[in-house]
């Protein structure tokens, strides 16, 4: 039985280093451009782009890869607040950046490591010492192209914890086709059945009870495997105020 959290928290793109009260920035030295690098870096802004990382399109339920309809994303915008991008800008003065800092500490200079990849760059892009990148075919290096790709997956499918959470399920889940009973719920309703008024209620049933994991062949037959698939895809966050526990 998956039990899926969807409270508010999911959404977010950014952890404590991105906080929003002034007294909290200045105590987590989080104002001026320290705060700018650190919610650009992986090694402290752990939900943001990591260059040492694939990042695998979503798959539906018959292990088809989905199409990013996204080819861009720019993120010069970004403030020391939180992290803003616009997806599918592609003119010449778009960029993406993303920072390295070595120790986790991105308060020095000599700690960080600052690229910048245009939208219409052309040539190669370095990789991290260590990376674990398995789409650009070289140990050191990866074209413009590829990497545009890999920051517009990361945007698309994995830039919060929620899409993150639910493309790596997407993904797991795919060769276990009628290997497993599932059934599966999440902690609040969602947001067709949310009150304005009260945006975040417990749920009070469970979304599908356990079948076996597969796509009946029948026209007739049930689809217990893509409706699994449209679940977790179609997970919409709400603003959590009591969330229910498994």
């Amino acid at each position: 039985m998956f039990v899926l959290d969807n409270s508010g928290s999911m959404e977010r793109r950014a952890g404590r280093v991105c906080g929003q009260r002034p007294v909290q920035r200045r105590r987590e030295g989080l104002q001026g451009k320290f705060g700018w690098y650190s919610m650009r870096s992986s090694n402290i802004n752990t939900q943001y782009y990591n260059p040492a990382i694939t990042y695998s399109a979503r798959v539906d339920a018959t292990g088809k890869e989905k199409s990013n309809p996204v080819s861009f994303v720019d993120n010069q915008t970004s403030t020391d607040k939180r992290p803003l991008n616009e997806a599918g800008m592609t003119t010449s003065t778009k960029k993406f950046t993303y920072v390295l800092c070595k120790n986790n500490d991105c308060s020095s200079e000599a700690n960080r490591t600052v690229s910048t990849i245009g939208a219409l760059d052309v040539g190669n892009v370095p990789l991290p010492p260590g990376h674990r990148r398995t789409d650009c075919g070289s140990a050191n290096e990866c074209t413009a192209v590829l990497e545009r790709k890999n920051i517009a997956n990361w945007y698309t499918w994995y830039r919060n914890r929620a899409l993150a959470v639910s493309t790596a399920l997407g993904l797991a889940m795919q060769s276990y086709d009628n290997k497993f009973r599932v059934g599966y719920v999440q902690y609040n309703q969602s947001v067709a059945e949310v009150d304005p008024r009260n945006p975040a209620k417990p749920a009070e049933h469970i979304v599908s009870g356990v079948n076996y994991f597969k796509d009946e062949s029948t026209a007739s037959g049930q689809k217990w495997k893509s409706r699994f698939y449209s679940w977790i895809y179609d997970i919409v966050p709400t603003e959590e105020r009591q969330a229910t526990t498994p």
